[in-house]
């Protein structure tokens, strides 16, 4: 769910008549009859993304330059949310968009951050990449060494972040 503090008043879907933001979730669930669609929203609405350091390095990786939804309308026929919705597209990686993905810069703990683009760059495709592979592979065996110079006592593994 894009968080209303991140994405305002841009439209995200449009469905009776009108247009639903990030700010029109309690109305969205209730238009599309999701069972406890309140009591669901309360739990995840305030839940902290990037506001606090969350224990561990983050390495974000992801394509771009891909056809990929964007903007959600549904037919004013009276079937929402039975009926299909046209999709307008946008950029990002074919599953998410690119203001989505850019997210990722926030987080406090960011150490690196890529964007591919060209051929293998969508959402699942990405890890068939030979450099995205190599990318991982130096990451896991730069912190893998860094492990074994550290030493192996009980205080340092419990002081340790972990990656992934």
């Amino acid at each position: 769910m894009p968080k209303p503090d991140l994405f305002g008043d841009v439209p995200l879907l449009f469905a009776n008549g009108r247009n639903y933001t990030s700010k029109d979730y309690q109305a969205l669930l209730k238009d599309s009859n999701v069972p406890k669609g309140d009591e669901l929203y309360n739990l995840v609405k305030d839940l902290p993304l990037f506001d606090d350091d969350i224990g561990v390095d983050v390495y974000c990786i992801h394509g771009k330059d891909q056809k990929t939804p964007e903007l959600f309308r549904y037919a004013d026929d009276g079937k929402f949310p039975d009926n299909q919705p046209t999709t307008e597209d946008g950029d990002g990686d074919g599953t998410v968009n690119i203001r989505s993905l850019e997210l990722c810069k926030k987080f406090k703990t960011l150490v690196d951050y890529k964007v591919v683009t060209g051929f293998l760059a969508t959402h699942l495709e990405i890890l068939q990449r030979t450099d995205v592979i190599q990318y991982i592979s130096d990451l896991l065996t730069k912190k893998n060494i860094q492990r074994r110079e550290e030493g192996t006592s009980e205080e340092k593994k419990e002081n340790r972040k972990t990656v992934f």
